[in-house]
């Protein structure tokens, strides 16, 4: 890794951190997120941007993706999942860190996690009612991203393309469990993904608000765990 790299990594962790920690303040009013809307079917393309990016969809469902084409016929394809409460400016940025990557040659794609950016319902923050005070919804958060990645990384293997997925916080668990979910991929990374996520629930300082207000709602986390112990990567083999 170079100089240059090596800056942005720790750039981007330090961005990561901070919108974590300012966007959970007054998390304990938030709500718990609604199911889900993947959606099925094709993936549509809907519209093209600049600078080779284009926009697309799945149906009639919540599912949204940035596609960054390289110049001419891609070798490779990788997705990249963001971290917890990503904002468009965080996506953004690592746009920028992955043009490495496209003018190699590979196509870049990434898709927004449940409850995250365009996916956020109204009145609140990006992110929040993906991993919430309720343990058992999060779970399911958690399962929707990972049958949306391992649907769009088989979809692009059919293309005959070696496909990657890059994950970072609570895009890494989520790679972490599309990789064990299937061998479509070609190859995974994972940045400070949540490798047990009943540890991180019980002990992570910056999931703190989420642990406060699930005291204060009276939400039975003892039972909800075992939601969270079944998605641990950790023991996965």
């Amino acid at each position: 890794m170079s100089g240059i790299d090596r800056s942005w990594a720790l750039l981007l962790d330090r961005i990561n951190t901070e919108i974590v920690r300012w966007r959970l303040r007054g998390v304990a009013e938030g709500g718990v997120g609604a199911a889900p809307s993947p959606g099925s079917g094709p993936f549509l393309r809907v519209a093209r941007r600049r600078r080779g990016q284009e926009v697309w969809r799945r149906g009639s469902g919540s599912w949204l993706a940035t596609r960054c084409r390289p110049q001419g016929e891609p070798r490779a394809a990788v997705l990249f999942l963001h971290g917890w409460l990503a904002t468009t400016l965080h996506l953004r940025l690592m746009r920028r860190a992955l043009e490495p990557l496209r003018r190699e040659g590979v196509e870049v794609w990434l898709p927004r996690l449940p409850g995250h950016v365009e996916r956020t319902p109204p009145g609140v923050a990006s992110g929040t009612v993906c991993l919430s005070p309720e343990p058992a919804a999060s779970a399911a958060m958690v399962r929707a991203g990972v049958t949306e990645a391992v649907e769009l990384g088989e979809w692009l293997a059919a293309r005959g393309l070696p496909v990657g997925v890059w994950g970072i916080s609570l895009g890494g668990w989520v790679a972490a469990l599309a990789a064990s979910a299937s061998d479509c991929w070609a190859g995974v990374v994972l940045w400070a993904p949540v490798v047990d996520p009943v540890a991180t629930w019980r002990s992570a300082p910056l999931v703190a608000p989420l642990r406060r207000a699930a005291g204060a709602g009276g939400v039975d986390v003892r039972a909800a765990e075992g939601e969270l112990a079944a998605l641990a990567p950790i023991r996965l083999q």
